[in-house]
């Protein structure tokens, strides 16, 4: 009895174990991911590029209206700040971030501040954005 006892503690310890390296590695490619979103806030010449984020399930929903996209495209993002992730118990990534922005028309500047949240999914092996992107209200 003693040695089942043994056998199962192992077990479930061995198990515990192997899942470590796989939330390494999904913290890596959630890092990586923020990364290229970041990057292509910053450097994007084309809002549109960077609803390739969403997530393909909830992409109708999530989708900013072209008025949204419009104003999107009529700042330049002159600075993307943001805190490190974490992945929360339920499996989901989440972010800070900070965005400067400039008026292509008034040069005035401002920051907005949101939070971001993210969905892996392992069929594609990929991090989805799953939080709608901020309004952009004219001021």
């Amino acid at each position: 009895m003693l040695r089942i006892q043994r056998l199962l503690l192992l077990l479930a310890l061995t198990l515990m174990l192997s899942a470590c390296p796989n939330a390494k590695s999904d913290q890596k490619l959630l890092d990586k991911t923020l990364e290229s979103f970041s990057s292509q806030l910053r450097w994007g010449e084309d809002f549109n590029q960077t609803l390739g984020f969403l997530d393909p399930a909830e992409r109708d929903k999530l989708q900013p209206k072209p008025l949204e996209i419009e104003r999107w495209n009529q700042y330049r993002v002159i600075g993307v700040h943001s805190q490190p992730a974490l992945i929360d118990g339920q499996g989901l990534g989440r972010q800070r971030m900070s965005v400067e922005l400039v008026s292509r028309h008034t040069q005035i500047t401002r920051t907005i501040q949101f939070d971001t949240l993210w969905r892996f999914d392992s069929e594609t092996d990929r991090w989805y954005l799953i939080s709608p992107f901020p309004l952009l209200r004219n001021d």
